[in-house]
């Protein structure tokens, strides 16, 4: 192992190290928030509705697509598409 290698090693092990005790500590130690009261929120200057407009749906009708309507063929439905053999 290289010189490099290993001082890349040991520095990147460091700096996990460091980040693990650092959100250790921080997940451990106690919250110290404070209590919101109620009275702490603000209040809305109108009510606020309890039941919301009805929603408006619109359908957009498309027209059915037109397929094979001119495409006849004299074979048997079995034998379209079969390459005939010589």
């Amino acid at each position: 192992m290289a010189i490099t290698q290993l001082v890349l090693t040991w520095i990147l092990l460091g700096v996990l190290l460091i980040w693990m005790v650092t959100f250790a500590v921080l997940a451990i130690r106690p919250h110290s928030s404070k209590k919101v009261a109620l009275e702490d929120f603000p209040t809305p200057s109108h009510p606020i509705p309890l039941v919301s407009a009805p929603t408006v749906l619109r359908v957009i009708a498309s027209q059915p697509s037109q397929s094979h309507v001119g495409a006849m063929s004299s074979e048997p439905p079995n034998d379209l598409g079969a390459t005939p053999v010589a």
